[in-house]
């Protein structure tokens, strides 16, 4: 257990920390946007690509993995879109987006430095997987569920979706990377230098900027609603992972592993920004601000049964 505190605490004290610099007024909330967009336009994207094209393509396209996570998220995020729909009596744009608050993670800011530093390059090879997962799928069925619930047809909505999917820097760079993977693609030495310098920088600026964004998120007015979408990130989405594990045919351990700690993560960052466009930002934004809090005790509960739940898995 005191070995995964001295892994996990660090990054939630980097929070802590982002916090209490726009508390005190050190940054303001509209630095923290300015650090967003650094992060997602180019930090992110070479972490991505950096990932995902040392490897193997054959190694990156893990089917086995693919198939448990992608099915885990996607009955997530069917059973978030029931909850909103029958359970709270929402449309279908509020339902999308409690659909992709359950099925997707934190997996790049908050996963990836916990899971890296335990599992190593099986770490690199899951974060490309998730991320796919989220950026080619859960995204896309989200905006175009959303969107047909206000002023678009389906067909407009999905269209709409694609179009915005193939401008992602992040989904680019995946793109890259897995051609990069394809090609045995070997950069020179100060390229090299230069992605990992730019992509070290991607988790702690990104920590820091979550906790700046913390500031000023009230949790009142939504009571019930919103501890069933955190608890719905933190609990459901990892247990449909563990029970899919099991059931589905067995592949590496350590990928096994990373897929559920993955799954483990809280909301992620990305999602209140997707909800502005709805005028569900600040619901979106107190949800991230309670799973985040929360994920410190989930977090290091998952982490801490995890050898035995994998066991469970491998029988």
């Amino acid at each position: 257990m005191l070995q995964i505190l001295a892994i996990t605490t660090p990054i939630y004290l980097i929070i802590a920390l982002g916090f209490a610099s726009v508390r005190q007024g050190v940054f303001t909330r509209e630095h923290m946007g300015v650090l967003g967009q650094f992060l997602l336009r180019i930090s992110l994207p070479c972490l991505v690509f950096r990932a995902i094209s040392q490897y193997r393509l054959g190694e990156v396209l893990n089917t086995d993995y693919l198939g448990v996570y992608v099915l885990a998220s996607l009955l997530t995020w069917l059973a978030g879109v029931a909850l909103a729909r029958k359970l709270c009596g929402h449309d279908r744009t509020r339902s999308a987006l409690y659909g992709q608050g359950m099925s997707n993670s934190n997996s790049v800011f908050i996963g990836y430095p916990i899971v890296q530093p335990l599992l190593g390059p099986a770490a690199d090879i899951a974060l490309a997987l998730c991320l796919l997962t989220e950026i080619a799928l859960i995204i896309p069925l989200t905006m175009a569920v959303a969107d047909s619930g206000s002023h678009l047809s389906w067909r407009d909505s999905l269209r709409q979706s694609l179009r915005a999917l193939f401008k992602s820097p992040v989904f680019l760079s995946i793109l890259a990377g897995l051609g990069g993977s394809a090609l045995g693609l070997d950069l020179a030495p100060p390229l090299q230098k230069t992605l990992a310098l730019l992509s070290s920088a991607a988790a702690p600026v990104a920590l820091f900027m979550i906790g700046g964004m913390l500031v000023g998120q009230p949790l009142a007015g939504w009571g019930k609603e919103l501890s069933a979408l955190a608890l719905g990130k933190l609990l459901l989405h990892p247990l449909a992972t563990l029970l899919l594990l099991r059931l589905m045919p067995r592949f590496d351990p350590q990928l096994q592993t990373a897929a559920l700690m993955f799954a483990c993560m809280p909301i992620p960052v990305l999602l209140p920004t997707l909800a502005q466009k709805y005028g569900l930002g600040g619901f979106c934004s107190a949800a991230l601000v309670l799973s985040t809090v929360l994920s410190f005790l989930t977090l290091n509960s998952w982490l801490a049964a995890m050898p035995w739940l994998m066991q469970w898995v491998q029988k």
